[in-house]
């Protein structure tokens, strides 16, 4: 199966849109907190370091990532991520969806206080207001998944985005092909 996946980034919103479809396994309850972990799992060529707290029953979790230093070369600091995750609609018989708020957390008490990653002054985070992930499970082999994030519109030079799509399309094809072949 083609893995067709769209990325858009206007102004200050990235919109991501893509399917998992595992013709074999019934993949539908692989969604949840752990899909996100498996996301650093699989893409660990893309970030220094990362580190999950507040692990609450495979609902919520607190997460900060140091990506790699991609554009040292000309001038852009290293950025950091560091999010709160909850899932806030489970699948029920009256939904398919399953839906993840995402939002960033301000601030770095948490993170020197249970000494996750050292955040140095140089390295700059990176605001997600509002991000969403929503899962619709359309049956139990087939996913279709829109990614939502509202990024302050400074955070990335419009030359860069192109960079950036690139970026997230090897992500999303090694999440999807690991899902497609478990």
């Amino acid at each position: 199966m083609e893995n067709n996946i769209t990325i858009n980034i206007d102004e200050n919103m990235l919109n991501i849109y893509f399917s998992i479809h595992n013709k074999y396994k019934n993949i539908a309850p692989l969604i949840n907190v752990n899909l996100f972990k498996l996301f650093y799992t699989l893409t660990d060529d893309f970030y220094e370091k990362y580190q999950i707290y507040n692990d609450t029953n495979n609902t919520k979790f607190s997460s900060v990532i140091l990506l790699k230093h991609f554009f040292k070369d000309i001038g852009i600091s290293q950025k950091y991520i560091h999010i709160e995750l909850l899932t806030t609609n489970k699948n029920n018989n009256n939904s398919n969806n399953i839906t993840f708020d995402i939002n960033t957390i301000h601030t770095t008490q948490n993170i020197d206080n249970n000494n996750i990653i050292n955040i140095n002054n140089n390295v700059e985070l990176i605001h997600i207001k509002n991000g969403k992930c929503i899962c619709n499970i359309l049956n139990e082999n087939t996913i279709q998944i829109h990614i939502q994030m509202c990024m302050n519109n400074n955070e990335l030079p419009k030359y860069l985005i192109n960079i950036i799509k690139n970026i997230i399309n090897k992500i999303i094809n090694r999440i999807i092909y690991f899902m497609q072949n478990l």
